[in-house]
């Protein structure tokens, strides 16, 4: 945990042992935590995407918006 109220100088108790404080991170945190909190969106499902590729397919790289990156495929 690397909030400035997990740093206890001095204290066994100390969860922050690279003593890290950052203020403005803090800040950003809790408001990530606000806007989760109150679920503006929610994923109605998880996509699955199934691809098949031959032996002699080289280089497949995958976009989860492209899908298959068809132009940086070769083959053999």
């Amino acid at each position: 945990m690397f909030l400035c109220h997990s740093f206890l100088p001095d204290n066994p108790a100390n969860l922050n042992a690279a003593e890290f404080c950052n203020q403005r991170i803090d800040l950003w945190t809790r408001i990530d935590h606000e806007i989760v909190g109150q679920a503006p969106w929610v994923p109605v499902y998880n996509p699955r995407s199934l691809v098949m590729l031959s032996g002699r397919v080289g280089n497949y790289q995958f976009d989860p918006y492209w899908s298959v990156l068809i132009d940086q495929l070769w083959v053999r």
